[in-house]
């Protein structure tokens, strides 16, 4: 079984890891762990060494780098989106759609429904039964119909 231990087999794990779409037992596989240990929350757990952390951060900084990508921070893009809003040049709706992903951004627009009923229903009494048959019964009898003219 390779060796977490040596720099080659964190890179060939941190090289699988990130070809396979971030998927941790691809990236097992690849850097030559047997499939058993790869579905193990045991070889799960060599994702948190700081090695292998190092590792993965250190590929997706020179794959950047090499296709030249500014990806934006959070904090950037919320800048962004302030600063198109206050731009009294900019088009109405560019400064609204500004307005909604800065909002969304924040979860401003979240619905916290508690659907925790705290009440329960009341079983029907007799009582109660007895009324309703008498509204029931009331209702279904014919009315007169008075004529106007």
């Amino acid at each position: 079984m390779p060796s977490i231990s040596d720099p080659n087999t964190v890179k060939a794990l941190a090289r699988g890891y990130l070809v396979s779409g971030k998927v941790k037992e691809q990236g097992l596989l690849a850097a030559e762990y047997k499939p058993s240990y790869a579905r193990s929350a045991k070889g799960m757990k060599l994702y948190e060494k700081p090695a292998v952390i190092a590792a993965i951060a250190e590929i997706e900084a020179e794959t950047c780098k090499e296709s030249n990508l500014k990806i934006k921070t959070r904090m950037q893009r919320q800048d962004f989106w302030s600063t198109m809003m206050d731009d009294l040049g900019a088009q109405r709706c560019d400064r609204l759609r500004a307005s909604e992903l800065l909002g969304r951004s924040e979860a401003d627009f979240t619905d916290n429904i508690n659907s925790n009923v705290q009440d329960e229903p009341k079983p029907i009494t007799d009582e109660d039964r007895a009324i309703l048959a008498a509204q029931a019964k009331e209702l279904s009898k014919p009315r007169l119909v008075k004529e106007t003219g």
